[in-house]
């Protein structure tokens, strides 16, 4: 009896490589569903910064009397993130108040807050 040599593949070989590609393809799909999972809190991150930045520029560059005017709550529906902001003005002297802006986003992120002192300039020329 002579031995031929064989052709082919058997069908538990087919079975065990079709197996191991589903295998495969899982562990890949979960590491990609966590990947974008956090991209987007890194993204939302980015937008939280930005808009607490823009508020914070707005304010800094404001007139020292028109502070008091603009405080309150205010909700912003932008595309990217929509977000409530509250700004209270405390006056410490005729001369000094403190700003304080709270920056709390419409989805799961935790509310951002700043405070920053402002100061009235001198009207007077220290040098006549």
């Amino acid at each position: 009896m002579t031995v031929r040599a064989r052709r082919g593949l058997t069908l538990p070989e087919v079975i065990m490589a079709v197996v191991l590609l589903a295998l495969l393809a899982s562990s890949h799909s979960l590491l990609t569903l966590k990947f974008t999972q956090r991209q987007k809190a890194v993204t939302l991150g980015v937008y939280r910064s930005a808009a607490l930045e823009s508020v914070v520029n707005r304010w800094v560059s404001m007139p020292f009397d028109s502070l008091s005017t603009k405080a309150g709550c205010t909700t912003v529906n932008d595309t990217p993130m929509a977000y409530t902001k509250c700004i209270t003005v405390t006056t410490i002297s005729n001369a000094r108040k403190t700003v304080r802006i709270i920056l709390t986003p419409s989805t799961l992120l935790k509310p951002d807050t700043v405070s920053f002192d402002r100061a009235k300039m001198s009207t007077t020329n220290p040098l006549g």
